[in-house]
């Protein structure tokens, strides 16, 4: 984490960390419920992870300075990470929010 920063950037970064977390956590999860086949947890889950998602994109954009990039790349790590797993574990795009009319998944290509 950078040095220097007020006490609101300090929280606000506490609060987006944990909201990654949540997310990843989440992300493993949504993979276990798809595994199951249990449609409507997976449903609630993944409106979980949204939230934690926007929170943090939220408080990212209240920073007073430009916030650090390795805790957004090792996020972007984990999300392909958890793709990675439910792709392995059967996942098909139509399974994983990723409706006909939107464009491809932006992390199907690392695991082709």
């Amino acid at each position: 984490m950078a040095t220097n920063i007020t006490e609101k950037d300090k929280t606000l970064q506490e609060v987006i960390d944990w909201c990654e977390q949540r997310e990843i956590e989440g992300l493993r999860l949504a993979n276990a419920l798809l595994m199951q086949r249990d449609m409507a947890a997976y449903g609630v889950v993944k409106g979980q992870i949204n939230a934690y998602e926007k929170t943090a994109d939220h408080c990212r954009s209240m920073l007073g300075y430009s916030g650090t990039m390795y805790s957004l790349e090792q996020l972007e790590h984990e999300r392909r990470k958890a793709w990675q797993e439910g792709y392995a574990a059967g996942w098909k795009d139509q399974e994983c929010d990723f409706p006909q009319y939107t464009s491809e998944n932006p992390y199907k290509e690392t695991f082709e």
